[in-house]
């Protein structure tokens, strides 16, 4: 009952004249909720009818008198429309297998198709005939349009079996179209997971500041940032950066990179295959893929740039950074990473962070050390470190083990 007038069906155009004057609600009900009407409907008067009755409304488009008349002479000579017409006038068949293959398309839409003046209607639109369809669609698509503002345009309009896809293969085939065309939007970068623990998952990435060259390296969990400054570029040289970082830090599982000339060669390929690490490496021009390394990159060059700039000292700047709690875990990458918080050069209160069981075991190794058994006025022998006095024998007044460390027993 929402639709248009003209695309409802025939055996409900009277009825939705009758009831337009009336704000309706219509809720669907079982046949066998409905006893009253149902008894009615099975009992009703048979009685003619004399009211006139509304058959069908067609409303034609805005079109010319010569451009209506090619669609009536298309549509007298279209063999697949003359089927159609003949049931439109003479009525469809029961099921759909017994319609004829070329007026099958319509079937589902049969309430609504309607002939009038020698053209065929669904609702407002015409149904183009075959040897028209080309013509119509060069001219929908004049201005160029997309297929989103052609599909709007056609449906308003005209209409034949796939117009749909024929239209897509028209917009899809046009050069200039696909000349001009917006460049299609960028995918959405998908997020890297953060590895199993700290220092599990690794990105680097070279930059330069103030004419040197710097090899910036982030955990993915903790983005804790390490910067080394770099004399030469080789592989070399990079090979050994990391075999000093990985021996502070242990050896990471994932290694991200670009595709720099360093990380390509066949001696790191060798380096990160015996010391079993995996290579991921991102595609040329699209530096976003290894997006972890560049933001550390971007914090690692504006840090050393101010330090420069103000004269201080960039390893304290570095220390700070490391310390200071990150937005989203609340936390310090150095606290992170290291599980405590270090000292910096702000003052706060030292936090005991001994693990009880490990101090029960220092305490206990550090008792079972073996004591010297010294007694004041005991003869010894001890080493004189002076030259040419290799051994002396001396009685010396002295605390128990206060020379232990320099005394050899006999």
């Amino acid at each position: 009952m929402r639709k248009p007038l003209s695309q409802a069906p025939k055996r409900l155009q009277a009825l939705m004249m009758r009831v337009h004057r009336y704000d309706m609600d219509f809720h669907f009900l079982k046949g066998s909720e409905l006893i009253i009407a149902d008894t009615l409907s099975r009992a009703y008067i048979d009685s003619p009818d004399l009211r006139p009755r509304i058959m069908k409304i067609n409303f034609f488009p805005n079109m010319s008198d010569v451009r209506l008349q090619e669609v009536r002479e298309a549509t007298s000579r279209d063999v697949s429309l003359k089927t159609l017409r003949s049931l439109i006038l003479d009525g469809w068949r029961d099921a759909k297998c017994q319609v004829p293959n070329e007026a099958r398309p319509y079937y589902d839409t049969r309430d609504v198709l309607s002939y009038e003046d020698g053209v065929i209607l669904k609702g407002e639109s015409i149904v183009i005939p075959r040897c028209l369809r080309s013509d119509i669609m060069k001219r929908l698509h004049s201005a160029h349009m997309g297929y989103n503002s052609m599909i709007r345009r056609a449906r308003s309009l005209v209409l034949w079996p796939n117009i749909a896809k024929d239209i897509k293969q028209l917009v899809d085939t046009c050069e200039p179209c696909q000349e001009l065309r917006p460049r299609n939007p960028r995918e959405t970068l998908k997020p890297q997971d953060d590895g199993n623990g700290p220092w599990d998952k690794i990105a680097s990435d070279i930059f330069e500041a103030k004419g040197r060259q710097y090899l910036a390296t982030v955990d993915y969990y903790s983005n804790f940032i390490e910067v080394d400054h770099l004399q030469t570029t080789t592989t070399t040289k990079f090979i050994s950066v990391y075999k000093k970082q990985f021996a502070r830090f242990g050896i990471p599982t994932v290694l991200t990179t670009d595709s720099g000339s360093q990380f390509t060669s066949g001696e790191f390929q060798n380096f990160l295959k015996n010391w079993g690490i995996i290579h991921v490496r991102s595609s040329l021009g699209h530096h976003s893929a290894n997006g972890k390394a560049e933001a550390a990159e971007k914090v690692a060059k504006h840090l050393i740039m101010k330090v420069c700039k103000d004269g201080t000292d960039p390893n304290i700047a570095l220390l700070e950074q490391r310390n200071t709690p990150r937005k989203d875990t609340g936390k310090s990458p150095a606290e992170m990473i290291f599980g405590y918080k270090p000292r910096t050069m702000l003052p706060r209160f030292q936090k005991d962070y001994r693990e009880p069981e490990v101090v029960r075991r220092k305490a206990k190794r550090r008792n079972a050390v073996k004591q010297a058994n010294t007694t004041i006025g005991e003869l010894m022998i001890y080493r004189n470190y002076i030259p040419a006095k290799q051994f002396t024998l001396s009685l010396r007044n002295m605390t128990a083990g206060s020379l232990a460390k320099l005394l050899k027993f006999g």
